[in-house]
C-alpha cells in the first residue's frame, strides 16, 4: 500500500467559492466530499466519544465515512496506475 497525503482546508463563507477555486487550481486532487460544520463533532471529541457512538453527530460522521470511501477509491486507482507503470517499465 502506498502513502497518500491528505490536506484539510477549513472553508468559511461564502461556502462554495473557496471550494470552486481549489478545484479550478488543483482539479481532481480536491475531493468531492465536504465535511460540514457540525458542533456535535466537537462535542463528541471533547467527551472522548467516537463519532460512531455519538448519535447527535450523525451528519458529520456520515460525511467522514463518505470521505473515507472516496479516499480509498482514489488510493486504489493510484495504486493501479502505479502497477500499470511498473509493468510498462519491465
Amino acid at each position: 500500500m502506498s502513502e497518500m497525503r491528505v490536506v484539510g482546508v477549513r472553508v468559511e463563507l461564502p461556502a462554495n467559492q473557496p471550494i470552486l477555486l481549489l478545484r479550478e487550481t488543483h482539479g481532481d486532487l480536491v475531493t468531492q466530499t465536504v465535511i460540514p460544520v457540525d458542533t456535535q463533532i466537537r462535542e463528541a471529541s471533547a467527551n472522548g466519544v467516537p463519532l460512531a457512538f455519538w448519535p447527535a453527530a450523525r451528519r458529520g460522521g456520515e460525511a467522514y465515512r463518505k470521505l473515507l470511501q472516496e479516499l480509498l477509491v482514489l488510493q486504489a486507482a493510484h495504486e493501479a496506475s502505479g502497477d500499470a507503470r511498473a509493468e510498462d517499465a519491465a
